[in-house]
């Protein structure tokens, strides 16, 4: 087998992208606006399952009360890692920091609840204590 040769990529301008005086709206270039952008896209994203997973939360409240801190922390991360996606700067240095120490508690509170969830279905008993379901 040969190997395979790409041909580099030309990006032509159009005719009209050409003529115009101002070919961009903002003064970066468009690499930036592309990452921009992503980090836009991405932070969104991360709001949109925080949402998600606060409504979880009040649902969560009703299984055990070893998941309710389970998916508080969850939100916060997203609420935390969503924020500092779309501020950027010093700021999204700090969420960026609280969002990482919010994630190893929840991973803790996480790995607990799945812990105690299935050693009780395996054991038929309580094996870790995981509280009982809110009213």
């Amino acid at each position: 087998m040969s190997a395979v040769q790409l041909e580099p990529v030309v990006v032509v301008q159009s005719r009209a992208e050409a003529a115009t005086p101002f070919p961009a709206a903002t003064p970066f270039p468009a690499e930036v606006q592309t990452a921009a952008a992503f980090g836009q896209t991405v932070g969104s994203w991360f709001l949109l399952w925080a949402l998600i997973s606060a409504l979880f939360t009040i649902g969560a409240r009703l299984v055990t009360t070893t998941a309710l801190p389970a998916f508080v922390l969850l939100a916060v991360v997203l609420l935390c890692a969503g924020l500092a996606t779309i501020v950027g700067g010093d700021t999204a240095v700090t969420l960026t920091r609280i969002a990482g120490w919010a994630g190893l508690m929840d991973g803790a509170a996480a790995f607990w609840l799945a812990g105690g969830l299935l050693l009780s279905t395996v054991c038929g008993r309580d094996a870790l204590p995981l509280g009982s379901a809110a009213a």
